[in-house]
């Protein structure tokens, strides 16, 4: 009897019920609350050994854990059967996870220690990857100009270096130009490593004018114009550049340009200016343009089209839209006898 008054004194247990918040990490005792162990994954026996038999196997291929993202077990003689389609980049990054949340079991903590797995991912990518990497890119490409963004991806690029992003490793590398090791920089400069991507680039877009001259006999390049592709008559390098684009930034921000640079377009003898075609030659094309469309009315995107027997080949690819429209924006550039062939075209000086 004196125990069932004694129990009545205790507070009573609430019976668990599905809507019990176990979400909770601590108990309240009294006045005072007390932080619950964070309760440990318990994997499965079999999903665990598949997943340290593939970071085994990963291992004995290529010599590190540092395991790309995206990277997925494909089927093949190189991983054991029951690994097969597991997405272990996926896996990894779980992992490293858990690790952070310290959940990990005793089991998962001794099995990745044992395998020297990186906790932290922040481990450098081994030298060998980032060589393999730079040579796939140059077979695909025929070269190491790595742009910034690019990652490997698809099925030409090995599985190891799925998901790499080799753009950014190329940046650091080119900023570690003083503190790489004599051989690491003797293997990049066999590769045709590009220690300055600026200079490549502006090498090419030299190279791309002095095509466009030799075929052109001027450098009055559309902005639209991109250099062909598979186009023997264009160096292999330019192939794809957009000239055009690249003229216009040229002069649009020629503050950029080294001294160097600047001489390098005045042998070019380059036209800064858009509107350089001599004003002779703007009226002999307006005039032909008129007898051809029956109009004194050019569309401003209107470019001369090369290959036109209509066209006298030393006007092909001539903008002469654009060039007529800054003709007539601005009168008070033009001579007095210009401006009188103007108004006599019918034109006046608003």
């Amino acid at each position: 009897m004196m125990l069932g008054r004694a129990a009545m004194g205790l507070p009573r247990r609430r019976p668990l019920s599905a809507a019990t918040d176990f979400s909770k990490r601590f108990v309240t005792r009294g006045n005072a609350s007390y932080d619950l162990p964070k309760r440990q994954v318990r994997p499965q026996r079999k999903v665990w050994a598949t997943t340290v038999l593939a970071l085994e196997r990963f291992k004995e291929l290529h010599g590190n854990l540092q395991v790309p993202q995206a990277f997925k077990i494909e089927p093949g003689a190189n991983w054991p059967e029951d690994t097969w389609d597991l997405a272990l980049g996926r896996v990894v990054n779980n992992l490293r996870t858990q690790w952070k949340q310290n959940v990990l079991s005793s089991t998962q903590k001794h099995d990745l220690e044992r395998l020297g797995f990186p906790f932290t991912g922040r481990t450098t990518i081994p030298w060998p990857t980032k060589l393999l990497a730079l040579k796939t890119f140059r077979a695909l490409h025929g070269h190491v100009n790595v742009p910034i963004a690019f990652v490997a991806t698809g099925c030409d690029w090995p599985p190891v270096l799925q998901g790499l992003k080799l753009g950014k490793i190329v940046n650091s590398l080119r900023n570690q130009l003083d503190t790489l090791p004599t051989p690491q920089k003797q293997e990049l400069d066999a590769l045709g490593f590009v220690w300055s991507s600026w200079e490549r680039t502006w090498a090419a877009k030299i190279l791309a004018l002095e095509t466009y001259a030799k075929i052109h006999g001027d450098l009055l390049v559309p902005r639209s114009f991109v250099v062909p592709t598979d186009d023997g008559a264009w160096p292999e390098d330019t192939w794809g550049l957009k000239l055009g684009l690249a003229v216009n930034n040229i002069r649009g921000r020629p503050e950029r340009l080294s001294l160097g640079q600047v001489e390098a377009l005045a042998a070019l003898d380059f036209p800064w200016d858009a509107s350089d075609v001599p004003f002779a030659t703007r009226i002999r094309a307006w005039t032909i343009y008129e007898a051809l469309h029956d109009s004194s009315t050019v569309p401003e995107d209107f470019v001369v089209p090369r290959d036109d027997p209509a066209w006298p080949p030393d006007l092909w690819n001539v903008p002469l839209g654009r060039l007529l429209r800054a003709t007539l924006a601005r009168p008070e550039r033009l001579t007095v006898d210009e401006l009188l062939e103007l108004h006599e075209r019918g034109y006046t000086a608003s």
